[in-house]
Protein backbone atom coordinates (compact mmCIF):
# COMPACT_ATOMS: atom_id res chain seq x y z
CA UNK A 1 0.00 0.00 0.00
CA UNK A 2 2.73 2.26 1.11
CA UNK A 3 4.79 2.13 -2.61
CA UNK A 4 1.20 2.60 -4.21
CA UNK A 5 0.26 5.70 -2.61
CA UNK A 6 3.97 6.91 -3.25
CA UNK A 7 3.04 6.10 -6.98
CA UNK A 8 0.24 8.02 -6.93
CA UNK A 9 3.18 11.02 -5.71
CA UNK A 10 4.73 10.17 -9.25
CA UNK A 11 7.85 7.43 -7.96
CA UNK A 12 8.15 4.28 -9.27
CA UNK A 13 9.08 0.96 -7.35
CA UNK A 14 12.63 1.98 -8.22
CA UNK A 15 13.04 4.95 -6.96
CA UNK A 16 11.23 3.72 -3.88
CA UNK A 17 13.84 1.00 -2.63
CA UNK A 18 16.21 3.59 -4.47
CA UNK A 19 15.04 5.77 -1.10
CA UNK A 20 14.90 3.08 1.38
CA UNK A 21 19.20 2.06 0.44
CA UNK A 22 20.13 5.65 0.55
CA UNK A 23 18.17 5.96 4.11
CA UNK A 24 19.63 2.64 5.38
CA UNK A 25 23.00 4.19 4.31
CA UNK A 26 22.42 7.30 6.26
CA UNK A 27 21.22 5.69 9.19
CA UNK A 28 24.02 4.75 12.02
CA UNK A 29 24.37 1.15 12.60
CA UNK A 30 23.73 0.12 15.87
CA UNK A 31 25.64 -2.50 17.47
CA UNK A 32 24.05 -5.43 19.40
CA UNK A 33 24.96 -5.49 23.03
CA UNK A 34 27.36 -7.60 24.20
CA UNK A 35 25.97 -11.29 25.56
CA UNK A 36 28.99 -12.02 27.09
CA UNK A 37 31.88 -10.48 29.22
CA UNK A 38 35.35 -11.60 30.73
CA UNK A 39 36.94 -10.00 33.33
CA UNK A 40 40.35 -10.70 34.06
CA UNK A 41 41.39 -9.55 37.48
CA UNK A 42 45.09 -9.97 37.87
CA UNK A 43 44.86 -10.07 41.42
CA UNK A 44 48.50 -9.90 43.01
CA UNK A 45 49.32 -10.83 39.13
CA UNK A 46 51.04 -9.71 36.26
CA UNK A 47 52.01 -5.62 36.34
CA UNK A 48 49.61 -3.43 34.29
CA UNK A 49 53.35 -1.78 32.60
CA UNK A 50 54.12 -5.40 31.64
CA UNK A 51 50.49 -6.53 30.19
CA UNK A 52 47.73 -4.03 29.06
CA UNK A 53 49.00 -0.45 29.84
CA UNK A 54 52.89 -0.71 29.20
CA UNK A 55 53.28 3.10 28.48
CA UNK A 56 55.62 3.06 25.81
CA UNK A 57 55.59 7.12 25.19
CA UNK A 58 56.43 7.88 29.16
CA UNK A 59 59.92 8.11 30.57
CA UNK A 60 61.63 4.71 30.54
CA UNK A 61 61.63 4.88 34.50
CA UNK A 62 57.43 4.39 33.57
CA UNK A 63 57.55 2.11 31.27
CA UNK A 64 57.72 -1.64 31.51
CA UNK A 65 61.05 -4.00 30.95
CA UNK A 66 58.96 -6.19 28.47
CA UNK A 67 58.90 -3.28 25.97
CA UNK A 68 54.94 -2.89 23.86
CA UNK A 69 53.27 -3.98 20.75
CA UNK A 70 51.32 -1.96 18.56
CA UNK A 71 47.25 -3.20 18.78
CA UNK A 72 45.18 -3.50 15.57
CA UNK A 73 43.50 -0.60 17.17
CA UNK A 74 46.80 1.14 17.68
CA UNK A 75 46.87 1.01 21.39
CA UNK A 76 50.11 -0.79 23.27
CA UNK A 77 50.11 -3.94 24.79
CA UNK A 78 53.01 -5.79 26.82
CA UNK A 79 55.43 -7.35 23.99
CA UNK A 80 54.60 -10.57 25.50
CA UNK A 81 51.16 -9.95 23.80
CA UNK A 82 51.23 -9.78 20.09
CA UNK A 83 48.48 -12.85 19.67
CA UNK A 84 45.97 -10.46 21.75
CA UNK A 85 47.13 -7.18 20.11
CA UNK A 86 46.07 -8.71 16.97
CA UNK A 87 42.53 -9.07 18.30
CA UNK A 88 42.04 -6.18 20.29
CA UNK A 89 39.39 -5.00 18.28
CA UNK A 90 37.28 -7.41 19.84
CA UNK A 91 37.91 -6.62 23.28
CA UNK A 92 37.03 -3.88 25.71
CA UNK A 93 40.44 -2.69 27.68
CA UNK A 94 39.25 -0.49 31.12
CA UNK A 95 42.58 1.48 32.06
CA UNK A 96 40.74 4.18 33.81
CA UNK A 97 39.41 2.30 37.06
CA UNK A 98 40.04 4.29 40.28
CA UNK A 99 39.11 4.11 43.97
CA UNK A 100 39.35 5.69 47.25
CA UNK A 101 40.66 2.52 49.23
CA UNK A 102 43.38 2.76 51.47
CA UNK A 103 44.70 -0.61 51.95
CA UNK A 104 44.44 -3.37 48.42
CA UNK A 105 41.74 -5.54 50.39
CA UNK A 106 39.19 -3.00 50.79
CA UNK A 107 40.33 -1.83 47.38
CA UNK A 108 39.59 -5.54 45.59
CA UNK A 109 36.45 -5.15 47.08
CA UNK A 110 35.49 -2.17 45.78
CA UNK A 111 36.73 -2.84 42.17
CA UNK A 112 34.62 -6.58 42.03
CA UNK A 113 31.82 -5.41 43.23
CA UNK A 114 31.50 -1.71 42.15
CA UNK A 115 30.62 -0.72 45.76
CA UNK A 116 32.67 0.66 48.66
CA UNK A 117 32.87 -2.71 50.79
CA UNK A 118 32.29 -3.01 54.61
CA UNK A 119 33.01 -6.24 56.76
CA UNK A 120 29.06 -6.17 57.63
CA UNK A 121 27.70 -6.54 53.87
CA UNK A 122 28.90 -8.83 50.92
CA UNK A 123 27.95 -6.89 48.16
CA UNK A 124 27.18 -9.43 44.74
CA UNK A 125 30.40 -9.28 42.56
CA UNK A 126 29.72 -8.49 38.89
CA UNK A 127 29.61 -11.56 37.92
CA UNK A 128 26.81 -12.51 40.36
CA UNK A 129 24.67 -9.37 38.96
CA UNK A 130 25.23 -9.66 35.49
CA UNK A 131 24.40 -13.77 36.25
CA UNK A 132 20.83 -12.89 38.19
CA UNK A 133 19.65 -10.33 35.64
CA UNK A 134 20.38 -12.06 32.34
CA UNK A 135 19.65 -15.64 33.67
CA UNK A 136 21.27 -18.65 32.37
CA UNK A 137 22.80 -19.55 29.11
CA UNK A 138 22.08 -22.68 26.96
CA UNK A 139 24.78 -25.09 27.55
CA UNK A 140 27.03 -22.66 29.68
CA UNK A 141 27.24 -21.09 33.29
CA UNK A 142 25.85 -18.02 33.58
CA UNK A 143 29.28 -17.22 35.16
CA UNK A 144 32.25 -19.09 36.46
CA UNK A 145 35.14 -17.82 38.38
CA UNK A 146 38.54 -19.57 38.10
CA UNK A 147 40.43 -21.22 39.95
CA UNK A 148 37.39 -20.80 42.45
CA UNK A 149 34.85 -18.57 44.59
CA UNK A 150 36.34 -18.55 47.83
CA UNK A 151 36.93 -14.89 47.92
CA UNK A 152 33.65 -13.40 49.18
CA UNK A 153 34.34 -10.58 46.72
CA UNK A 154 33.60 -13.37 43.74
CA UNK A 155 31.10 -14.39 44.60
CA UNK A 156 26.53 -14.25 44.97
CA UNK A 157 26.97 -11.67 48.06
CA UNK A 158 23.01 -10.83 49.06
CA UNK A 159 21.36 -11.82 46.17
Amino acid sequence: MKVGFLSGLGLSLGDYFSLRAAQAATTPREDPPADSAILIFLDGGLSHLESFDPKPEAPIDYRGDLGSVRTVTGEYFGGLFPQTASIADKIAIIRTVNHSAKFHLRAKGNMLTGRDTKPEIIYPSYGSIVSHELGPRANLPAYTCIPSLLDPNLGYGYL
